[in-house]
C-alpha cells in the first residue's frame, strides 16, 4: 500500500524540509518505511547529578495531578533533580539497576531528557538526613525503607509542560479538571494544532514507550491515551511547544513486559510488540485512532476543533523515524559486539532488528 504524501503546513510549506529518502528493503523483503526526522535531536544528556547531603539546598513538592509523589531536589551550585517514588510491584524486578539502565538507554536514544536511574542507597540517605524536606518524602522514604516503594531520580527540565490526567469533565466517580487546569490544557492542545516537530516527536515517544512497554503514556492495543497528563512536551524561551518529550517512562504496573532482561517476551508481544512489527502497514492506522481519542477526550470537550489529517501524518510519520532509529542503534551496537541485555535482543531479533 503506497504511503500517502506528507501534507502542507499551515504556512503552505512542505511537511518535512527536504525530500524522504528511498525505501530501504527490510529483512523479509518488504519496503520497510523510511521516513526521518530531518532536524537533529539535542545532544546526549550528561549523567544525572548525584544527590550528596552537603549539596542539597531545598527540597520543592510538585505532587499535583500525578497518581505517584514526585519532587525538585535543589542542588548548590544550580543543578536540579526530579525524585519520584513509584508503587512496589511483585518482586521489584522492574526496579532493578540494571533493567532500569536499559529502559533508560532505549528511551534516551530517542529523547535524551528522558534519562532516569535509581537512587543509589547513599542518595537515599542524604534525603533522609535533609531537613526540613516534604512530609511526603518524609513518608516515602519510610515506604522505601520497607520496600513498599521505589524512588527513582529523573534529569529536570524547567521547559516541560503537561496538562493533567483528569476528564474534562465529571464522570462515572472520575474527577473534573479544575479551572486551572483546563485553562492549562486548552493552552496545550491548542499549540499542537499545526505544530509538525511536536507531532513528530510524539510518535518517536510512542514507539520508544512501546519497546520497553510502558502503557502509562498509551496503550497500544487499544488505540488509546492512557495518561494524558503524560504527554508531557518542552517549550522554548517564549513558551511556545517544541518537542515531545519521553519523561516518566517507567511503567511499574505493567508487569514482565517492562523486563529488559530474559528471552521470554511473549507478554510483551502480546501487549505491544505485535502492533508494532510491521512499521509500514500499521502506523498510519495507529496513528488516526490516538488522535481520534485525543479529539473525543481533549479537543471536543474543551470546546476546540479536531486535530485533522495533517496532525495524524506527522505523528506516523515520527513513528517510523523512532522504529529506524532503534533499528539501527541496537543493530550497531549487536556488530560492534557491545553487551545488549538478553531482553532487549529478544525483542530487537522478534522486530527485524538484527539476525
Amino acid at each position: 500500500m503506497p504511503l500517502p504524501p506528507p501534507p502542507p503546513s499551515r504556512e503552505g510549506r512542505p511537511a518535512l524540509s527536504k525530500p524522504l529518502p528511498p525505501p530501504t528493503p527490510s529483512r523479509e523483503g518488504r519496503p520497510a518505511l523510511s521516513v526521518r526526522d530531518p532536524r537533529p535531536l539535542p545532544a546526549p544528556p550528561g549523567i544525572i547529578p548525584e544527590i550528596k547531603l552537603g549539596m542539597i539546598e531545598s527540597i520543592n513538592d510538585l505532587s499535583g495531578n500525578g497518581m505517584n509523589p514526585i519532587w525538585k531536589v535543589n542542588l548548590r551550585g544550580g543543578g536540579k533533580v526530579i525524585v519520584k517514588a513509584e508503587r512496589q510491584i511483585e518482586s521489584g524486578v522492574a526496579f532493578a539497576r540494571g533493567n532500569i539502565n536499559a529502559i533508560s538507554g532505549i528511551v534516551t536514544a530517542i529523547t535524551p531528557t528522558g534519562a532516569f536511574a535509581k537512587l543509589s542507597p547513599s542518595e537515599i540517605g542524604a534525603l533522609n538526613r535533609c531537613v526540613p524536606r516534604p512530609a511526603s518524602m518524609t513518608t516515602s522514604l519510610m515506604q522505601s525503607a520497607q520496600k513498599t516503594v521505589n524512588l527513582v531520580k529523573m534529569r529536570f527540565d524547567p521547559t516541560f509542560h503537561s496538562s493533567t490526567a483528569h476528564d474534562v469533565e465529571a464522570s462515572c466517580g472520575k474527577k473534573a479538571m479544575t479551572p486551572t487546569e483546563r485553562a492549562d490544557a486548552t493552552t496545550l492542545f491548542s499549540s499542537l494544532r499545526g505544530n509538525i516537530r511536536a507531532w513528530e516527536t510524539l510518535g518517536q515517544v510512542l514507539i520508544a514507550d512501546a519497546v520497553i512497554g510502558n502503557h502509562d503514556r498509551f496503550n497500544i492495543s487499544s488505540g488509546t491515551v492512557g495518561n494524558f497528563g503524560n504527554l508531557i512536551f518542552s517549550r522554548d524561551a517564549n513558551g511556545r511547544v517544541m518537542r515531545a518529550q519521553g519523561y516518566d517512562s517507567l511503567d511499574p504496573f505493567s508487569g514482565v513486559s517492562s523486563m529488559m532482561y530474559g528471552v521470554d517476551i511473549q507478554e510483551w508481544i502480546d501487549s505491544d510488540g505485535k502492533y508494532i512489527k510491521d512499521n509500514k502497514a500499521v502506523f498510519p492506522g495507529l496513528a488516526q485512532k490516538i488522535v481520534d481519542n485525543m479529539n473525543e477526550w481533549r479537543m471536543r470537550p474543551l470546546k476546540l476543533a479536531d486535530y485533522g489529517s495533517a496532525e495524524v501524518t506527522w505523528f506516523w510519520q515520527g513513528m517510523g523515524a523512532a522504529w529506524d532509529k532503534l533499528a539501527r542503534d541496537i543493530s550497531t551496537k549487536v556488530t560492534k559486539g557491545q553487551g545488549i541485555p538478553s531482553g532487549v535482543m529478544a525483542r530487537a531479533k522478534y522486530l527485524g532488528w538484527v539476525r
